[in-house]
């Protein structure tokens, strides 16, 4: 279960779909909510086995990063930017993290770089779909 929803995670996360198809969602951060309980069922296997696809410092790292992100709006001058630069860093960021919990064997990377390739592939097909019926309007 707690793959599955990784896996939705990553397929959201390229195809975008609230943002083509509900933009009005957009206030409710349904992308964020997803990610946030995906992040809490991927981290209650992990305190019972201990088992990651990387080791502390990965995630110490990553932590690093996301400071330096606000700092670096803060020492531009725009305090109020830190929120916004993390909220625009925070799906990239939690979909590494959700990675790093989740794919801990090969089968898994296999699934997870399908969806994420036919997630692509689909996207690429909906916005060529997109500009011809733009350019061609019936």
């Amino acid at each position: 279960m707690v793959f599955y929803l990784y896996l939705a995670f990553v397929a959201l996360a390229y195809l975008r779909p609230m943002e083509a198809f509900a933009p009005e969602l957009g206030i409710y951060r349904p992308m964020m909510i997803l990610g946030l309980v995906a992040l809490a069922a991927a981290v209650v296997p992990v305190l019972d086995t201990g088992r990651t696809a990387a080791r502390k410092l990965h995630f110490v790292l990553m932590l690093a990063l996301l400071a330096c992100i606000s700092l670096s709006k803060i020492a531009n001058g725009w305090a109020g930017g830190a929120a916004v630069a993390l909220s625009d860093f925070s799906t990239s960021a939690l979909l590494f993290v959700l990675t790093l919990l989740n794919v801990t064997s090969i089968p898994r990377r296999r699934s997870a770089g399908r969806c994420g390739g036919c997630s692509r592939e689909r996207y690429i097909q909906a916005v060529s779909l997109a500009r011809q019926e733009s350019r061609f309007p019936q």
